[in-house]
């Protein structure tokens, strides 16, 4: 923070420095200079979408809706394809009145939008799936949500267990486990050796979960392998 100081003092009209500061504040919970620092970075930068798009996560976590949704407008009105604005303008929706057409809109403007799946490790089933395709999934429209991942998003072997993890995923919510048996199966084994390679992989470890309660009650040889994954 006194670096930042330093630097505001030295160029005043930067607002770099400004985001960061604000970014610091918001880690540290101190939500009103969060935004009064991202404001004051916008009006210096207003050209810039990552700054409104900021201040839209952060009304996001402050459920300020309606301050949220004029931000994240405001954002994918400089830049159409942001994903991470259209992705917080439909969690705005959905939390907000709960208008699964309104997100749906939303992904539709994005030229891919299964391309939307901002980090499969947060545990978030929605990040594991795709946020569009989440919606095909609150509305209950499994067989939508598996036809987006007939394929996997190109021809690589990490592709294939991406789209296998997605598939997991909806089918373990859609109570298909004995139908996608095969397929979990499948994802488990790939899984667990690349968490054999990887101890420390997040994203690979909660979606190996999603296939533990696709395949049924957990046997001592798989906890023993959770507790495994999990220590180290």
């Amino acid at each position: 923070m006194k670096e930042l100081d330093r630097a505001i003092e030295l160029q005043p009209s930067s607002s770099v420095s400004r985001v960061v500061r604000a970014s610091i504040y918001r880690r540290r919970g101190e939500w009103k200079r969060t935004l009064v620092e991202f404001q004051r970075a916008a009006e210096l930068n207003p050209r810039d979408p990552l700054i409104p798009e900021e201040i839209g996560g952060a009304c996001v976590s402050l459920r300020r809706w309606s301050d949220a949704e004029q931000s994240l407008k405001r954002a994918l009105a400089i830049d159409p394809h942001f994903e991470d604005a259209a992705q917080f303008l439909a969690i705005t929706y959905l939390n907000s009145t709960g208008d699964i057409p309104r997100a749906r809109k939303v992904y539709e403007k994005l030229q891919e939008e299964r391309a939307i799946n901002v980090n499969s490790g947060t545990g978030n089933i929605a990040d594991l799936i795709g946020q569009g395709v989440y919606l095909d999934v609150i509305e209950r429209h499994f067989a939508d949500a598996l036809k987006a991942w007939d394929l996997p998003l190109a021809n690589t072997p990490e592709a294939r267990l991406r789209q296998l993890e997605a598939r997991v995923g909806i089918q373990v919510l859609a109570a298909e486990g004995a139908v996608a048996r095969p397929e979990c199966e499948q994802t488990r084994a790939l899984l667990e050796a690349r968490l054999a390679e990887r101890p420390e992989d997040r994203s690979s470890l909660i979606a190996l979960a999603w296939a533990y309660v696709c395949l049924g009650p957990v046997m001592p040889s798989r906890c023993a392998t959770s507790r495994r994954f999990a220590a180290n």
